[in-house]
């Protein structure tokens, strides 16, 4: 919601054999998935939970972040002191 954009959490599902050459090499590991997509206003549009392979195809509807900055302008609730922080960091380089 803070960056009032779309987010792909992207996350690996299933049983995994360590790599050869790794201290727990032979061992399994296991990830537990959950792949989301979430929109800019923070509504899961997608979970795709821990089956494998699992793939969804989601639309990114550019007007609907026009529309969330538009209902709430975080923008303007930046303080001041934040900007003096990055003209100062921007003339360092």
């Amino acid at each position: 919601i803070e960056t009032q954009c779309y987010l792909v959490a992207a996350a690996q599902a299933g049983k995994h054999n360590l790599p050869s050459g790794d201290a727990l090499s032979g061992r399994v590991r296991e990830s537990f998935g959950h792949s989301l997509v979430v929109g800019p206003f923070g509504n899961v549009l997608t979970d795709l939970g821990t089956e494998v392979p699992a793939l969804d195809v989601i639309d990114i509807d550019l007007d609907e972040i026009q529309q969330v900055r538009a209902k709430m302008p975080i923008q303007q609730h930046r303080h001041t002191a934040m900007h003096i922080f990055d003209q100062a960091r921007e003339t360092e380089k």
